[in-house]
């Protein structure tokens, strides 16, 4: 007769059995379940690496149509891309203005986009017509990564907001001393009264027939140009302006390139993403981004081939009341102060050898002249005053709202560089446009 206790403890084995084989099986199908979850994970993981691979590579196309309308002559279609800064596509996204071409992007070996390599590929970029109306195009670039990760990106492009610079020398007149009429190859202009130095032989001749000299270019014999004209908003106190055809006063016209207030901001952000935004601290030196970066002249005197792009920005109750000083050195490069600037004299700073575009009055003349003896190469735009110290000269063109004061005010020489009426050398002519950008699926190229 078989004993209780062997026949509990039978029972018992059997329901251990049991309960393992059922944690065995529990644990199997967890493990099954984490394998499929960690598994769906990853593949969802490397998707996501891949879409996200894509938009890098469709944003690569929209910086390669931005390169070329800053260097044409390495685009597929140079005429077009020099042209665009100044036109506008005018093709619908199916016929558009302009389409790179299949042959072009699959050339991973010397093509456009051979870079790239095996990262992925492009497989439309084309522009058409915009429809912001600052717009002067739309990009559309597509790109994929793998299997079925593509992306279709689209962003508009403006001009960049840099205004166009249109006259030589320019400012406010009635500042009490005698404003600069050195202006060589194109227009001065002045708002309000103004005294034009103190000797008529400071006011350029007219001379129709003049041709430029020889190279390099100098200042020889009476002062002619066939170009340049001043205009003054309301009178000229002396020096006697008889005589002379290009000199016109009570000129009503006449007004300045201007930074609107409601376009400041959008200046600021260009040149914070191509140059560099700065702020005068306390003691009238420059911080960026809260780091002091030295005075004016440590940061851009003596410059190589490069322009420099800067908003030198003035804070109510944190910067300097004084002026931005500077002089001591010689500058390269479009500079924008929000407040005073004053040029100090160095008389043992002998200037740069430029090489100048051709007058643009000259049919017989192709590449470049050549002027000695130049401080600056570009634009001092200045919001307020800028008050000279001593003689000045540079190749470009200055600006100053508030007028030029100094004992150097009629000592300014400058030759207009007229290419600033379209485009800074050197600078983006486009940009991105604000809130433009949009990620679109496949089924609307």
């Amino acid at each position: 007769m078989e004993s209780p206790f062997v026949k509990t403890l039978s029972n018992e084995k059997g329901t251990a059995i049991f309960a393992a084989l059922m944690l065995l099986i529990l644990a199997t199908g967890l493990g099954l379940l984490a394998f499929h979850v960690s598994s769906g994970e990853l593949q969802i993981s490397a998707y996501g690496e891949r879409e996200l691979a894509s938009t890098y590579l469709a944003e690569a196309g929209v910086e390669k149509i931005l390169s070329w309308v800053s260097n044409p002559t390495k685009s597929p279609n140079p005429t077009f891309f020099a042209r665009l800064p100044a036109t506008h596509c005018s093709g619908e996204k199916a016929s558009p203005d302009f389409q790179v071409s299949d042959a072009l992007m699959n050339d991973l070996s010397e093509g456009p986009f051979s870079e790239l390599g095996n990262r992925g590929k492009l497989f439309d970029l084309r522009l058409f017509k915009p429809s912001h109306p600052d717009g002067i195009c739309t990009i559309q670039s597509a790109a994929v990564v793998g299997k079925g990760t593509a992306k279709v990106i689209r962003v508009e492009i403006g001009r960049n907001p840099l205004p166009p610079i249109t006259a030589g020398v320019q400012g406010f007149g009635e500042t009490g001393v005698a404003s600069s009429v050195w202006g060589h190859w194109g227009p001065v202009r002045y708002t309000g009264n103004v005294r034009l130095g103190t000797a008529l032989n400071k006011i350029p001749v007219v001379n129709p027939t003049l041709s430029p000299y020889a190279y390099p270019y100098t200042e020889q014999g009476p002062n002619e140009d066939p170009v340049t004209e001043i205009h003054v908003q309301k009178q000229i106190n002396g020096p006697l302006t008889q005589g002379y055809t290009n000199v016109f006063e009570n000129d009503s016209t006449v007004g300045l390139d201007s930074v609107m207030p409601t376009k400041q901001d959008d200046i600021k952000n260009f040149i914070k993403g191509h140059g560099g935004y700065y702020v005068v601290s306390p003691s009238g030196r420059l911080e960026q981004n809260g780091v002091d970066r030295g005075a004016f002249d440590d940061l851009f005197g003596d410059p190589g081939d490069d322009y420099a792009l800067a908003w030198i920005d003035i804070v109510p109750g944190y910067s300097s009341s004084d002026p931005i000083r500077l002089g001591r050195k010689n500058y390269r490069g479009y500079f924008y102060f929000s407040g005073n600037v004053q040029v100090q004299d160095d008389p043992f700073q002998i200037g740069m050898t430029v090489e100048a575009q051709a007058h643009p009055w000259s049919s017989r003349l192709s590449g470049s002249v050549t002027l000695n003896h130049i401080r600056l190469d570009g634009l001092f735009y200045a919001l307020g005053a800028i008050e000279l110290q001593g003689p000045f000269s540079s190749y470009g063109a200055f600006y100053a709202g508030q007028g030029f004061t100094g004992p150097g005010a009629e000592n300014l020489q400058v030759w207009y560089d007229n290419r600033l009426r379209s485009s800074y050398v050197g600078v983006p002519p486009v940009t991105r446009l604000k809130g433009t950008w949009h990620s679109l699926p496949i089924s609307d190229m």
